[in-house]
Formats: C-alpha cells, sequence, structure tokens
C-alpha cells in the first residue's frame, strides 16, 4: 500500500511540472532570445547558465516566465547536481537542454600542461557533469532533448591537437548516449559547428532554428548527429 500511494504522489508530482529550457555556456544572449520567439506561444521559462569559476553557491530561482541569467561553476559537480535536482522541486522539467562544448582559447601565459589540465576541466570534465545531471532530471518524465553544439576556432597549433581530442571524446560520449537513452525517450544529438559567432543574428538564428527542429522531431525520426 505504501509503495501504491508513492509511485500515486510521484504521478501526480510529475504530471504538475512546467517545462522549461536549459541553456549552458557562454555569449548565449542572442540564441536565448530566438529560442524565446519560437516557443512563445507555450511560455516556457528560459534558464541560462554563464559558466563562472567564481561562482560556487546557488544563486536565487524565481518562477517568472522568461529567461533567466545564473553563474554558476560548472567545474563543481554537487553545485550543478543540486541546481538541477533544485529546479525538479521548483516544479520544473527540463524539455531542451542546449549544451555550448564550443572552444574558446585561453590567452594566459600558463604552461603547456596547465593548459591541459584547464581545457579538460572546462570542456570535457564540465560537459559529462552536465549531460549526467541533465539525462537524470529526464529520466523521470521519459522525455527530453540534450544537444551538444561543438566546434570553435582555435588560435594556436597546439590547441588544434587538444581541441579535436576533447571534442572527438564529447562526440564518442554523445554518440553512446543517444543509443542508450533513445529507448528511454531521451534525444541526444551531437551538434558539429563550422563555427561560433554569438553576435551573428543570422547564424544564431540558424543554431536556434536547428536546435528546436530537433527538439520537435517525432521519436521515428530522431537525428543522433549533424553539423551545421
Amino acid at each position: 500500500m505504501r509503495k501504491l500511494i508513492s509511485r500515486l504522489m510521484e504521478h501526480a508530482r510529475l504530471k504538475n511540472t512546467q517545462a522549461c529550457l536549459v541553456l549552458v555556456g557562454n555569449d548565449l544572449e542572442m540564441l536565448s532570445q530566438y529560442l524565446q520567439e519560437k516557443q512563445y506561444e507555450q511560455q516556457h521559462t528560459i534558464f541560462q547558465i554563464i559558466a563562472d569559476d567564481t561562482m560556487n553557491t546557488l544563486p536565487a530561482i524565481s518562477n517568472r516566465v522568461g529567461v533567466q541569467q545564473l553563474h554558476l561553476n560548472l567545474n563543481n559537480t554537487h553545485l550543478v547536481n543540486t541546481f538541477f535536482t533544485h529546479l525538479s522541486k521548483l516544479g520544473y522539467r527540463i524539455d531542451l537542454c542546449i549544451f555550448q562544448t564550443t572552444w574558446q582559447t585561453d590567452q594566459s601565459t600558463i604552461s603547456p600542461i596547465q593548459q591541459l589540465q584547464y581545457d579538460w576541466q572546462k570542456y570535457a570534465l564540465t560537459t559529462i557533469t552536465v549531460a549526467q545531471a541533465t539525462i537524470r532530471q529526464m529520466l523521470f518524465k521519459s522525455r527530453g532533448t540534450l544537444v551538444f553544439l561543438a566546434g570553435g576556432q582555435c588560435v594556436r597549433p597546439e590547441d588544434d591537437f587538444v581541441q579535436q581530442s576533447i571534442q572527438s571524446s564529447i562526440q564518442a560520449m554523445a554518440q553512446s548516449l543517444a543509443r542508450e537513452f533513445q529507448p528511454k525517450g531521451i534525444h541526444v544529438v551531437y551538434c558539429a559547428l563550422t563555427k561560433w559567432s554569438a553576435t551573428d543574428a543570422v547564424f544564431m538564428q540558424e543554431v536556434s532554428r536547428v536546435c528546436w527542429h530537433l527538439h520537435q522531431q517525432p521519436n521515428s525520426t530522431w537525428s543522433q548527429e549533424l553539423r551545421i
């Protein structure tokens, strides 16, 4: 009887959840704007998560409709998991999560070993952390779309090798997640970008259009990888 009551309560809680979109990365203001225009009739809340290594506490989250910008240290696994769990407790369900893994080279004078460690934490480790937290929440409803936006421009020759290695790892992980979670209703897509230009309105509008199209795809026609 207790198990039955628990299941009924959980079903009622999930039924009353409010859909939201989560965008993770930097320079996503224009993408948030175009996505908001595409789904304005549904009145979803869009959470734009900006990577900030100095923010190690959970910021305040309101229930208002529209775009909410939040700063989080994505290297802090506990903080990221706490944020996604907090969204669920507030009654939100993640319908679409877009994670920007585009390359932005650090121009500091740190050593190559330190740079490699920094790049691994900033791009590979954060990708794993966000993917785990997102899919964990989507599984409650057995639905949702996770899009990896990958690519970017390299400045130094040595960055090209590091970027290719890390992006190949992210691509392989995305393919593995897509195969594993498609039967469970989770759509995972690796979207390779030939460039990243946050100020190019035409380009960002095209990215938003593609992401929204992927989110709207029927299960029988799910794409798992594409290039823009």
